[in-house]
């Protein structure tokens, strides 16, 4: 009977043992799961920043040029301002300092009018209007485009839809704040900025 229970006694100390090894088993192979887990996290992250900085700068630039294009475009005692940030056109007197008038756009308003800025003196394609208000590049925009067109002058102006509603308002805002600017459209190909002197 003695000898039963130390044989019980001593199987249950195995048992626990191997219950024990199991746990920890499991618990280092989840804390390595985590492991894994944050450090992609962290990779994610740090690619993501990149990315960010790289849009960043690559947005800076363009408003930079659009700010000197359109500053080209208009009267030595005026100053024009972009604010990406707030996307605001401000139209400064260089005379005695102070606001001559100032637009904010949305969102989709300031991509139109970066792009037609960025294109000018030539004129910014459909595709490249239509491609800054969605996530499709030029090209995508192009075979779709190039799609609606064999379907007829109704599916081309529907899928244009969203840049005529944009380019409505930049027109309206740009009237305020540059009223001698002008946006032209160029038949089957895009539209352009052009000056009333033109």
């Amino acid at each position: 009977m003695l000898c039963q229970q130390d044989s019980y006694g001593s199987q249950k100390k195995y048992s626990s043992k191997l219950i024990s090894k199991s746990l920890k088993s499991t618990q280092l192979l989840f804390f390595t799961e985590i492991l894994e887990d944050l450090l992609l996290f962290f990779t994610l992250l740090d690619d993501l920043q990149e990315e960010s900085v790289h849009m960043t700068t690559s947005q800076d630039l363009q408003v930079q040029v659009a700010e000197s294009v359109l500053q080209s475009l208009l009267s030595a005692n005026c100053k024009v301002e972009l604010n990406a940030k707030t996307r605001m056109l401000s139209l400064l007197s260089t005379e005695t300092p102070h606001i001559l008038e100032q637009q904010q756009f949305t969102v989709n308003e300031w991509n139109i009018l970066l792009i037609l800025l960025v294109s000018h003196p030539h004129y910014a394609p459909y595709e490249t209007l239509l491609a800054s208000l969605t996530s499709l590049s030029p090209s995508e925009c192009r075979k779709i485009l190039h799609k609606a067109h064999q379907q007829g002058p109704k599916m081309l102006k529907r899928e244009l839809k969203p840049v005529q509603r944009a380019l409505g308002h930049v027109r309206m805002k740009l009237n305020y704040v540059c009223p001698q600017l002008k946006i032209s459209l160029i038949r089957e190909l895009g539209y352009s900025l052009t000056t009333s002197s033109n």
